[in-house]
């Protein structure tokens, strides 16, 4: 590897960051060449690439040994969805990740990524018993659900809310059993239309907009409005009672 010499930098030359972050912080310098064969490759150009083929090369393996690879990446790039699932990210303990997660989920649907999800109850900052118990309902319905956070947070299992009381002698804990048997009562579902995706192609959790073009109604309010595949909508209800 060897640096690119120019007189600005690349990441001073963008017109979008995500996140605002530079995309440099923790990383390696967007103008670094990476050469293989006598081929050169901006590290702006393949920095995401190496979780890709990295899925690729696990499922590769797992394939020529008969097995069937179960692949959960984070780092990722157009085509990863042919070897892994994949989890959005870190989130935020709170409602906006929570809302968020939402349109992440779809967009990596429309990216070819159909198994993927958000980490419930969020990953960093420590979550409360109403917005996990909310996040359980809302993650059910990912086609990939996993409660997941960060050290030196409170534990967010869903039994660690036995105690916490919502209501009468209703606890937290209940709650999050109620949409986890959800989540299991739609497992044929979401199985059945998945092995239909991986064969003909699609997006499973997607916009409205995706069955109903024609309605100008389906552009309004993506993050509460979601198709799971082509038979079921889910309406996420933003000021409501559990």
């Amino acid at each position: 590897m060897q640096k690119k010499h120019t007189e600005e930098p690349i990441h001073k030359q963008l017109d979008y960051v995500p996140t605002g972050r530079s995309l440099e912080s923790g990383s390696l310098p967007l103008d670094i060449l990476h050469d293989r064969n006598g081929t050169t490759f901006l590290e702006f150009d393949t920095h995401s690439l190496y979780g890709t083929m990295e899925a690729k090369a696990t499922s590769e393996y797992f394939t020529k040994t008969g097995k069937r690879p179960m692949i959960i990446e984070r780092s990722a790039s157009p085509g990863i969805g042919k070897f892994a699932s994949h989890t959005v990210g870190d989130t935020f303990s709170d409602v906006a990740s929570m809302a968020q997660s939402v349109t992440s989920i779809m967009a990596d649907n429309i990216a070819g990524v159909p198994l993927s999800g958000s980490d419930i109850c969020g990953t960093i900052y420590d979550t409360t018993p109403e917005l996990c118990a909310r996040w359980h309902f809302v993650g059910a319905f990912y086609p990939f659900s996993r409660n997941h956070n960060t050290v030196l947070t409170r534990g967010q299992e869903a039994y660690s809310f036995a105690n916490e009381i919502y209501e009468g002698s209703t606890t937290y804990l209940d709650i999050m059993r109620k949409a986890m048997r959800i989540k299991y009562h739609l497992s044929t579902y979401y199985q059945s239309e998945l092995t239909f995706l991986h064969e003909e192609g699609g997006a499973f959790y997607k916009p409205l907009f995706f069955e109903f073009p024609n309605d100008p109604r389906s552009y309004n309010d993506l993050h509460l409005n979601v198709m799971l595949g082509s038979g079921l909508k889910l309406a996420i209800q933003s000021n409501s009672t559990i």
